[in-house]
């Protein structure tokens, strides 16, 4: 055969072996240029310690993490092996005949997916694993053994070990077996293996375990639903973020989500700034201001083939500001300070001009945003809670932001992302044509069928009957029944009573039982905590079972929440049809809530978004969104008081229904300015500082950070005082530090200074703080 070959290549082919080198040359310059990239960022200090950007980082480590990785003991060994930059050289330079003799000696290249592919790979061989040293058997050797009745045992043994009882998830683990297979065998699996096991699962396995056939309902969320969702979000939402960027960067989220019809995981965690651009083009005939558009990059797309398509969507203004992408995504810009030129405010954006021998002008970021995520995650720090610089904001952080919102704005179904997907994927689908929906949406088939499977939804958006017969058409009657169906007054979370059936769980007793066994067990040998008992027997049975305590209580409080919402919407149509038929007829109109806000840049944005509504006029129009994003920048840099949301928790656990905050929405704290000290007008006076006050305030909260109005104002106990500046200051200050009160200088270097230190500003701190 190689004699054969290299009679019929006599003639040299330069072009595999160029085309090699072209291939090697681009891999190594792209790796040292990721490499320099991250080098110089870290070098210039513009990351935290120990990060590099998530492209560089990816680009950079991948490979060693993905092939050059020790696998656990007892684990399938991996059999694949991806050359280096430095073996594609040499690949490169070798003869044809030493080509076929090193190709052959590989054998088939396996199928290089993607990152949570290869995540969902080595979770199923690690449950592979276990059930193999359950029956003292090899898995390796009987992963290879290709056998069918095994892969019956096996799926067995997962449906009782699982709690998942959709026979939709035994399918998965099954393909996702086959796979770990595939890249072990380096062959895919016997036709006869695949279709013996599929059919059993249908026939045999479900019924006998009882397994759900049920489908997932394919809902949508429509642009009227992403209106209330955004509403619920900047006015009536009495929910709390750990940060306030948060806040923004959800709402950025949906409306990038809602009007692209993109997988969510191209946007959340996945968009650096060099994926935006702000661009300025000349204004319309008979304006001055001239207009703005971003330009959206999205680049992590879902890969077909091994291979992704990026995608670029232009963003212009709304005239409904509640959904205009500019606002949140200016605020968010200049909140960072990212733009390299030195902007005051988003009108000097709005007064530039453009030349007349270009057709735009391009905003243009600092290096050191280049690599950074837009949508950021927040970390503890020695001040309290802080947007990371680098760390980006997880999906299933973002996901679970979206379940809260869907519950308070009152919607019966769970959302999801791919909920706002399905709707605009809809509106997509009546006005392109299907080749530029499956551009759009990332479809690869080149037909329908993806559509249709996935996200056409069970309820048909169309008047039928007036096709059919020929009556006159009530489509808008249609689309209102086709929508997901929400009460205002539907329950958000579980009551106290509710939490306190849980807790009587005989399972979850069992578990904490044996937690306090283990706890009492290393009291009784002289630990006096569970850091003093790190590396301990009792301390692992500890750790165990709280994981799985938590994880059972986590089960069980979604069940039930599920539960008590599902019977909320049931009973309620109930009770309003009995109401109506005694003569209680509803109000036509619903008194707006009466909501207070922590934080007066909330209660400001509040009040543009509802005046915004109101105005028809651009140049008002235009002021507002420049208002907006001033103050939606400021608010970036906020975060609400936590004894506000520890109330706003309270509320909703106790209350049957949706209550409201009994107190003024446009109160702030009245003296409070923007994210900076208060005035000195709005400072305690004297009598506010004196020693003798039973009640006294925290400086560091007052004065310091970024606390909202009622950690600012909260006064305390002298004893709860000083328990409460060595535990959420001081235990997080690197001394020495300056004195938190206004207008002083003094330079505090340990806890004895800092107490000496307070008498000259009126308190007199107990002994207990020095201990």
């Amino acid at each position: 055969m190689s004699q054969l070959l290299l009679a019929q290549t006599a003639t040299p082919n330069l072009r595999p072996r160029r085309a090699m080198q072209r291939l090697s040359v681009r891999r190594s310059n792209h790796s040292s240029a990721a490499s320099r990239a991250s080098q110089t960022a870290c070098n210039n200090g513009q990351y935290e310690t120990g990060s590099v950007p998530a492209t560089a980082k990816q680009q950079h480590d991948e490979p060693a993490a993905s092939w050059q990785k020790t696998e656990a003991p007892g684990s399938l060994q991996s059999t694949i092996t991806v050359p280096s930059s430095q073996e594609q050289k040499v690949l490169a330079e070798l003869s044809l005949e030493e080509l076929y003799q090193r190709f052959q000696a590989d054998g088939p290249v396996v199928a290089d997916h993607s990152r949570r592919t290869k995540q969902l790979m080595k979770i199923e061989e690690t449950k592979w694993v276990m059930f193999c040293q359950h029956r003292e058997k090899d898995p390796d050797e009987e992963l290879r053994r290709g056998d069918a009745t095994l892969f019956k045992v096996y799926l067995v043994f997962r449906v009782k070990r699982s709690r998942i009882k959709k026979q939709s998830s035994i399918m998965t683990y099954w393909k996702t077996l086959s796979m770990v297979y595939a890249q072990k065998i380096r062959g895919f699996m016997n036709d006869c293996i695949l279709f013996d096991i599929r059919n059993w699962i249908h026939t045999e396995l479900t019924p006998d375990f009882c397994l759900d056939t049920s489908q997932k309902e394919k809902a949508g969320l429509y642009i009227e639903d992403l209106a209330l969702l955004l509403n619920q979000l900047w006015i009536r939402d009495e929910g709390t973020f750990e940060h306030e960027r948060l806040r923004v960067q959800h709402a950025e989220t949906l409306i990038l989500a809602g009007a692209t019809a993109t997988r969510p995981g191209a946007l959340i965690g996945s968009v650096l700034y060099e994926h935006w651009e702000f661009q300025v083009f000349p204004p319309v005939e008979g304006s001055k201001r001239a207009r703005l558009v971003l330009i959206v990059n999205l680049e992590h797309i879902k890969r077909t083939a091994g291979d992704s398509e990026p995608k670029k969507f232009a963003f212009r203004e709304d005239d409904m500001l509640l959904y205009d992408p500019i606002v949140p995504a200016l605020a968010l810009v200049f909140s960072d300070n990212a733009f390299l030129n030195c902007f005051q405010s988003a009108e000097d954006i709005y007064n530039l001009k453009v030349p007349p021998n270009q057709d735009r002008i391009r905003l243009l970021w600092k290096e050191e945003w280049r690599k950074r995520p837009i949508f950021r995650d927040v970390v503890e720090m020695p001040d309290g809670t802080v947007v990371s610089g680098t760390k980006a904001l997880s999906y299933d952080k973002e996901r679970r932001h979206l379940v809260r919102l869907g519950r308070s704005t009152g919607f019966e179904k769970q959302l999801q992302w791919y909920d706002l997907r399905r709707g605009s994927g809809k509106k997509i689908n009546e006005e392109l044509t299907p080749e530029e929906r499956n551009k759009i949406m990332g479809h690869r088939k080149g037909d329908s069928s993806t559509y249709l499977t996935y996200y056409m939804s069970n309820f048909i958006d169309r008047d039928c009957q007036s096709i059919c017969f020929g009556s006159a058409p009530q489509q808008d009657l249609i689309h209102l029944a086709a929508r997901l169906q929400r009460h205002d007054a539907a329950p958000m979370c579980l009551t106290a009573e509710q939490l306190a059936e849980i807790n009587e769980d005989e399972d979850l007793k069992a578990l904490r039982s044996t937690k306090a066994r283990a706890v009492q067990a290393w009291k009784d040998l002289g630990y006096r905590s569970k850091e003093a008992a790190t590396g301990t027997a009792m301390r692992a049975d500890y750790d165990r079972y709280s994981k799985e305590a938590d994880k059972l209580s986590k089960y069980l409080k979604g069940i039930r929440l599920r539960q008590v919402i599902e019977t909320f919407h049931t009973n309620i149509h109930v009770e309003e049809v009995d109401r109506q038929l005694r003569g209680i007829k509803p109000a036509d109109i619903i008194a707006p809530p009466n909501i207070q806000y922590d934080l007066a840049e909330r209660a400001h944005v509040a009040q543009l978004y509802a005046a915004a509504a109101k105005i028809s006029g651009a140049d008002q129009l235009h002021a507002i969104r420049v208002e907006l994003v001033r103050c939606i920048s400021q608010l970036c840099s906020r975060r609400e008081s936590r004894s506000i949301r520890q109330k706003a928790q309270m509320l909703a656990r106790t209350s049957t229904a949706r209550g409201t905050l009994p107190i003024d929405a446009e109160a702030g704290w009245g003296g409070e300015t923007t994210g900076g000290r208060p005035r000195r007008a709005d400072m305690p006076d004297r009598t506010e500082r004196n020693a003798g006050s039973a009640e006294l305030i925290c400086a560091f909260c007052r004065w310091q950070g970024n606390h909202g109005s009622a950690d600012r104002r909260r006064t305390q106990r002298m004893s709860n005082l000083a328990r409460h500046m060595k535990l959420m200051h001081l235990k997080r200050l690197r001394m020495p530090f300056p004195c938190p009160w206004p207008d002083c200088e003094a330079i505090l270097g340990n806890r004895q200074h800092l107490a000496s230190h307070f008498r000259h500003h009126g308190q007199d701190l107990p002994p207990s703080f020095l201990r």
